[in-house]
């Protein structure tokens, strides 16, 4: 049984999941690989490396799942921590997307609402069908997203 079935109440159901997008890990490996090939082993080299790695914890490390009860973040890789957010609790979503962000599909979703903190999931993948699938619990006669 895998976490995701563990973490679920009965009387609730997955509706859609999500992760970082994997081009924040492919970016900089792009960058390491044309350094690495022009012989350039300096600071620049060093950062890409760094920024692959990190981008690659973000992207195999991360998850978000919407229920239609709430919404559930895990990250960590030693330490596993989740957060949840109640579905009634959120007011407003804001989409954020820039035109690379338009282009692979990712984009900042920021949530705000009543006795939750200003929550941001960065690099989300299919940023807008996330948004729209939480706005299909939000409202008041809710439609399926993805029947």
């Amino acid at each position: 049984m895998t976490w995701r079935k563990e973490i679920l109440h009965e009387d609730e159901e997955l509706i859609t999941r999500s992760q970082p997008h994997k081009s924040a890990a492919i970016a900089p490996f792009i960058v390491l690989v044309f350094l690495f090939s022009a012989g350039v082993y300096g600071v620049a080299f060093w950062v890409c490396v760094l920024l692959s790695l990190v981008g690659a914890f973000k992207s195999f490390y991360f998850e978000y799942l919407l229920t239609n009860k709430r919404i559930i973040s895990k990250y960590g890789f030693f330490y596993i921590r989740f957060r949840e957010i109640p579905i009634d609790k959120i007011d407003n979503i804001i989409c954020w997307q820039n035109p690379k962000d338009k282009l692979f599909g990712t984009g900042l979703i920021t949530l705000f609402g009543t006795g939750i903190r200003q929550t941001r999931f960065r690099r989300i993948a299919n940023a807008m069908d996330f948004k729209h699938a939480i706005y299909s619990q939000l409202s008041t006669e809710p439609e399926r997203y993805f029947e």
